[in-house]
């Protein structure tokens, strides 16, 4: 798609139209990631159906699961296109007997409330009756606590999040396969203490991979669930596959993947093939890797642990045959664990010796995956009654199969669901425990009986739905929070269903003429006190709210739209009453550069919230399947120019908040409950110095920098971040430039060789070393100018050296050398050094770029030759496309090295990249039926649908066209004018602040 596409032409007149900046008609075939929704307070996603959502977290209020399909004739409809607006969105299906279905999902701008509009238009010859049939659940919950990256969300069994769960979850929707409780993955077996969920390597050689698993980035400020074993022992542990038994279904009845179901829905990747997993394009060697290194990786890892045995207690065998010749696997006391079908025995201990167990101790085993006729059984013995804690844990993942003891009685849990029983066992006996596996449903077996079955996730217990006068209420037995569901044109038909509820709607419909079906869910909580009365009050407010959004349904919808209006005129009014400050209008006549601009300034307007820091709007980093309440420091630092423009004060009151932390140990903040998040980032320094130095030019608040916070001036804390590099030299590097160690979790997560020096953050080094000497200079500190002065210089210098050729810079490890081609290194040493680039450097880094990385309306961040490549497959860092910002940093880059006509080519073709919405944290490169490349949204591994850095195209118009650059160095910022025009680019008015 190119911005033609887009359907307007914007820019000649300044600020556009909001419904003009972004958002057009998208085929599902064309999406990868799904249209979000926000409003403000809130976030969610639509899913494959025509009205369900998930992933709804609007702080302290969080939805689990989904929130139900629509049916028309007895069928779940997928939607065949989207349509995305910042009040909401569109979709539509249209059946081949003329029946045009299209819907409208929004979160009520600023509101806890829902919306769904739904459309029936008969556009054949004949009328019609049809049949509406929609779902309804509301599994609410209320949680001051829980918000980090990865926030809490409620399950039937508690509060945690499982992305993965989820994710197979919002699978199911749209008429594809039902199955979600079982994870495809290999995973290991563990007896005893289970571990806390995340990656976590059993060898030092393992790698970390996204595919299964996440790293625990959650927030401090809930206290974690109890993990103990038990003392006792297990034997004769064995899991078998039933062979052609019940409850096997095959590759097709199996769990999949929300890929693997997103791929299959409609054949949508029939014609086109992602770059980085079919062919990483090497012009160099002429090679093919036909498969994502990740996944080979995974697998090879696999087949390593399913044929070794395990020094610590397992081994596997093909087959265990009877007395008889008939192939079958038999438990410990003799027991056959599956009846009338042959067994294949994948593990089994390895040896019939007991294992103990202990409360604090663990017992690995080897890895198997779940699938439908696995059974797991084994002798377990408690050394006393009465016990509790965890038995056998498949993984360590949110959704782990775990079997376990509560107060001496067994219990089972798997995704989201723990199945308790009255079965107490004994002290000193050994009893025979059983889990059959099925594709919907785990059952638990004590000598041989059942004592405990799963349940599919609408038939949960910890949710009470009742119909009332119209309406469907739902009350959350763990939290205070309620949910209603009202009616614009009564249901014919109103019945529970499940822990939920379905209306039913009988339309006769003429020709050419339509119907309309409105619904509204508001949601909320108890008021303060616990009795009964203050939970009638709760529950009368909610369903208040619920039915007069009901009641004036049109007004409601509208009033959303109207709003989000008014904040998108607002960001370009001086002295508006919403933001204390405002943004530039960019006047132009290239459109491709004004919805550039403009669609990373609704970015941020879309990322901004207002309820969870009163009195301080914050703009989140990403979402909605992840951080609801966070920023990182790094994606906040890509819209700094932007960031002091528009939020000013805002900005300071996080700098002050962010500084008074260990921000050195963590890579963002958890706005809600205030804490650090996550592993320390190398990018941290370059981040918030960045941060600080562009709030003080742009806003002329030197005063800031003698605040105190977090036991120092904020100016202490820009010296430490500034200079961080003094604490990171190393003799075995060199002992010049800063060394950031051997963790690639800190730099870019992916690409695995960039490690110990690398050329990026040491450029970024050179320019706040550079900028801190014209500070100390401006502040009367002269010797302390020179001083640094000079550091800066020989920091330059060593930089130079690292200068691989062809755009490619080495990186130094204590013991190897690797080089690499990474636009990281383009942008921030183009930034830092293109005063001193030699010319045939300059001319090499930018004909790499434009050779290398740009392609398809985007760019990739690693090149496809470079030789880490085939283990970097991530479309944000590695070579199958690139991060939000890094078009941005990359634009910048060429225009200080002299070239900003092709600053200019890759600014204008952004939109095209952003699936029919804004940018997401990653777009990927993918091939076209044409053969053509092109960019769209990612959804693979963890990416998120929307990132704040996507702003930084627009702050590359400011940065890259009208160099405007605000920094200490030499005293040269003098601040802002009120208006700045560049030939063949446009005018900026309204610039400065209070302008």
């Amino acid at each position: 798609m190119n911005t033609a596409e887009q359907g307007v032409d914007i820019g000649r007149g300044g600020v556009p139209d909001l419904a003009d900046v972004a958002g057009h008609w998208v085929d599902a075939d064309e999406l990868a990631h799904l249209p979000s929704l926000r409003n403000q307070q809130g976030q969610a996603h639509v899913n494959h159906d025509l009205t369900s959502l998930s992933w709804l977290a609007a702080p302290p209020f969080t939805f689990g699961y989904h929130t139900g399909e629509l049916r028309v004739d007895g069928q779940v409809l997928a939607a065949q296109r989207f349509l995305w607006k910042p009040w909401g969105v569109l979709r539509e299906h249209r059946r081949q007997d003329g029946l045009l279905v299209t819907t409208d999902s929004r979160m009520a701008l600023s509101r806890d409330l829902l919306l769904w509009r739904i459309e029936v238009t008969n556009e054949s010859r004949e009328a019609r009756t049809v049949e509406l049939t929609q779902d309804l659940f509301a599994m609410v919950a209320h949680s001051e606590v829980g918000y980090g990256w990865l926030y809490d969300g409620p399950w039937n069994h508690g509060m945690h999040h499982d992305f993965m769960a989820l994710e197979r979850i919002r699978a199911t929707t749209g008429g594809a396969e039902p199955h979600y409780l079982l994870s495809p993955a290999p995973r290991r077996l563990r007896l005893g203490k289970p571990r806390i969920p995340g990656i976590q390597r059993d060898e030092d050689h393992g790698p970390m991979l996204l595919d299964d698993a996440l790293p625990a980035h959650v927030s401090h400020d809930k206290e974690p669930e109890p993990r103990a074993g038990v003392a006792g022992a297990v034997r004769g542990l064995r899991v078998t596959k039933t062979v052609g038994g019940p409850g096997e279904t095959g590759a097709a009845g199996g769990p999949r993947t929300a890929e693997a179901a997103h791929e299959a829905r409609a054949a949508r990747t029939t014609h086109e093939t992602r770059t980085a997993e079919a062919t990483h394009e090497t012009q160099t060697t002429g090679a093919t890797h036909e498969t994502r290194t990740a996944e080979a990786t995974h697998e090879t890892q696999t087949a390593r642990t399913t044929h070794e045995t395990q020094a610590t207690g397992a081994t596997h065998e093909s087959r265990a045959t009877g007395a008889d010749g008939e192939t079958r696997a038999t438990g410990a006391d003799g027991e056959a664990p599956m009846v009338g079908a042959d067994a294949e025995v994948v593990l089994r201990a390895a040896s019939d010796e007991p294992i103990t167990l202990t409360p604090d101790g663990e017992t690995g085993l080897g890895t198997v995956a779940l699938t439908p006729g696995l059974t797991i059984d084994f002798e377990l013995r408690l050394d006393t009654a009465g016990q509790s804690g965890t038995v056998l844990t498949h993984g360590n993942h949110p959704d782990s199969l775990q079997i376990g003891v509560e107060d001496g009685r067994l219990w089972l849990g798997i995704t989201g669901e723990r199945e308790a029983t009255d079965a107490r066992l004994p002290a000193g006996d050994w009893q025979h425990v059983r889990v059959d596996v099925g594709a919907d449903h785990v059952v638990l077996r004590l000598a041989g009986s059942e004592i405990a079955r799963t349940r599919h996730w609408t038939e949960s217990r910890r949710w009470v739905s009742r119909i009332e006068d119209g309406t469907v209420a739902f009350t959350d037995s763990r939290s205070p929070a309620h949910a209603v569901y009202a009616f614009a044109g009564p249901p014919g038909e109103l019945r529970g269903e499940g822990a939920g509820a379905r209306a039913r709607w009988t339309c006769r419909i003429e020709p050419g003429r339509s119907v309309t079906v409105g619904i509204a869910c508001a949601y909320g909580a108890d008021t303060a006190g616990d009795t009964d009365t203050d939970a009638h009050a709760g529950i009368d407010a909610v369903s208040a709210q619920a039915r007069a959004a009901a009641e004036d349904f049109e007004a409601t919808t509208r009033a959303g739209e109207e709003g989000w209006r008014r904040l998108w005129a607002s960001m370009f009014t001086p002295g508006d009453p919403d933001f204390s400050g405002h943004l530039p209008t960019f006047t132009t006549d290239d459109t491709g550069l004004a919805r550039t601009y403009y669609m990373g300034a609704l970015q941020a307007l879309y990322m901004r919230n207002t309820r969870i820091r009163p009195g301080e709007p914050v703009f989140l980093t990403g979402g909605p399947r992840l951080g609801p309440t966070t920023t990182y420091f790094w994606d906040h630092c890509e819209w700094s120019r932007l960031y002091a423009l528009l939020e000013p004060a805002g900005l300071r009151s996080w700098l002050l908040r962010v500084l008074a932390g260990p921000y050195r140990d963590s890579f963002g903040v958890e706005n809600l409950g205030g804490g650090p998040l996550g592993n320390a980032y190398s990018s941290t320094d370059y981040a918030l110095f960045r941060l600080i130095e562009h709030y003080v030019c742009v806003t002329g608040d030197f005063a800031f920098l003698d605040e105190t916070t977090g036991g120092a001036t904020v100016l202490g804390h820009l010296e430490r971040l500034g200079l961080g590099w003094r604490d990171r030299r190393t003799p075995a590097t060199g002992g010049v430039l800063a060394d950031f160690g051997p963790d690639p979790w800190q730099l870019l997560e992916c690409v695995p060789t960039y490690t110990g020096v690398v050329a990026s953050f040491n450029g970024a080094y050179v320019s706040s070393t550079r900028s801190l000497a014209g500070l100390y200079r401006r502040l009367g500190r002269a010797e302390e100018a020179d001083k640094t002065e000079a550091e800066a210089a020989q920091l330059a210098a060593a930089l130079l050296d690292l200068y691989a050729g062809s755009g490619r810079w080495r990186i130094l490890h204590p013991d190897a050398t690797d080089t690499i081609g990474h636009c990281l290194d383009f942008g921030l040493v183009a930034s830092a050094l293109h005063r001193e680039l030699p010319d045939g450097t300059r001319r090499e880094m930018a004909d790499f770029v434009t050779g290398r990385l740009l392609v398809g309306g985007w760019m990739r961040a690693l090149s496809p030759d470079d030789p880490i490549a085939a283990a970097s497959d991530r479309p944000d860092h590695g070579a199958a496309g690139a991060f939000a910002a890094w078009p941005g940093v990359t634009a910048h880059g060429l225009a200080r090295l002299g070239h900003r006509n092709r600053a200019t080519a890759l600014l204008r073709n952004l939109p095209s990249a952003a699936s029919g919405g804004l940018w997401g944290q990653a777009m990927e490169i993918v091939t076209g039926p044409d053969g053509h490349h092109r960019a769209r949204v990612a959804e693979r591994g963890t990416a998120t649908r929307d990132n704040l850095a996507g702003a930084a195209g627009a702050e590359a118009v400011l940065s890259a066209l009208f160099d405007i650059n605000p920094t200490f160095e030499n005293g040269s910022w003098t601040g802002l004018p009120a208006t700045l025009s560049v030939e063949g680019i446009g005018t900026l008015t309204h610039l400065g602040p209070g302008t």
